[in-house]
């Protein structure tokens, strides 16, 4: 019995450690087992196709939307970082900054060790992703130009975090809201509006950016929306031409409508916005960031420009 017991013993460490040296000297084994545990392809709003190879846990974040994006998908506790720019929501102070404004600072990214870099394609260049390439960083650009490229943006921030159903569930709600704000407006007379954000030189919302989707859904006509530009440069007298009814400005300057009359005082004596006091200074975070809150900016929109219409129960109570 014992020798029996012995002969069994002997064949049973035979197998294991022949199974041992085998395993261990399996290629594809060793393959597999190194291999990560999630693998995704994303491309983004440059056309590059982006791997990664998990869920990131580093993120920095380099545009105001996309940091209130994070946020409002519950993944505030995955950013490393973002940048000097972002203010909402509150809880966003508490993370270091970095600089992106009034210049770029790359190498400060890099020592907040991140995962990956969230970009916007309006005021970053792709070429910027083959410096953060030399770290092993990935970077994503987004770029939305309308609130349906910014719902496509929630999106894919989604995907990316892993928060798909949640993403879903947000974009959902702000199409169906917004789709319900639109009608409320139809029938209404579109006012000429132009929005103006910056006064140095002079710049307006053109027909390419996303202020010209929110001044349609709100119900007005934009006197610039034949210009293809995001924010084309234009002149004084370009203005006074396009007699806008309504003229708004999208900027922290409190001063920026006196200071471009002082410059251009013909403004003040020719455009039916001054002469019917329809200028208006606007919070500039809820016309200038395409986030989650994009809803805000449609409805601050109507407000001025449709005081009778009611909208505050079709914002409520998912928004």
């Amino acid at each position: 019995m014992l020798k029996h017991l012995s002969v069994i013993m002997s064949g049973y460490w035979f197998w294991l450690l022949a199974f041992t040296f085998t395993s261990c000297n399996n290629p594809r084994k060793n393959l597999i087992e190194s291999a990560p545990l999630v693998s995704k392809t994303f491309r983004d709003d440059f056309g590059r196709t982006v791997n990664l190879r998990d869920k990131p846990k580093r993120i920095v974040s380099l545009a105001p939307y996309i940091t209130e994006t994070l946020f409002a998908l519950g993944e505030g506790k995955s950013m490393a970082a973002r940048s000097n720019l972002c203010r909402y929501p509150v809880d966003a102070d508490f993370l270091p900054e970095v600089d992106i404004y009034p210049e770029l600072d790359l190498s400060q990214i890099v020592t907040h060790d991140p995962d990956l870099v969230l970009a916007s394609a309006e005021y970053h260049q792709p070429s910027m992703a083959s410096f953060f390439e030399r770290f092993n960083i990935p970077v994503i650009f987004l770029n939305p130009t309308s609130v349906a490229t910014a719902l496509s943006g929630i999106h894919l921030l989604g995907q990316i975090v892993d928060q798909e159903k949640r993403a879903n569930y947000l974009v959902d709600s702000l199409a169906n809201k917004a789709i319900q704000i639109s009608d409320s407006t139809q029938g209404q007379i579109k006012y000429k509006t132009a929005i103006v954000v910056s006064t140095d030189p002079i710049r307006v919302a053109g027909g390419g950016s996303f202020q010209q989707d929110f001044m349609k859904y709100a119900g007005a006509e934009n006197v610039f929306a034949k210009l293809p530009a995001r924010y084309p440069e234009i002149s004084s007298e370009d203005l006074v031409k396009a007699a806008p009814e309504y003229l708004l400005f999208a900027m922290d300057d409190d001063q920026a409508y006196a200071n471009l009359v002082a410059v251009a005082p013909e403004l003040h004596l020719s455009l039916p916005a001054a002469q019917n006091k329809h200028v208006y200074q606007l919070e500039p975070e809820l016309l200038m960031t395409p986030g989650p809150r994009l809803l805000e900016g449609i409805a601050y929109l109507i407000r001025i420009l449709h005081a009778r219409i009611q909208i505050d129960g079709i914002l409520r109570p998912d928004f």
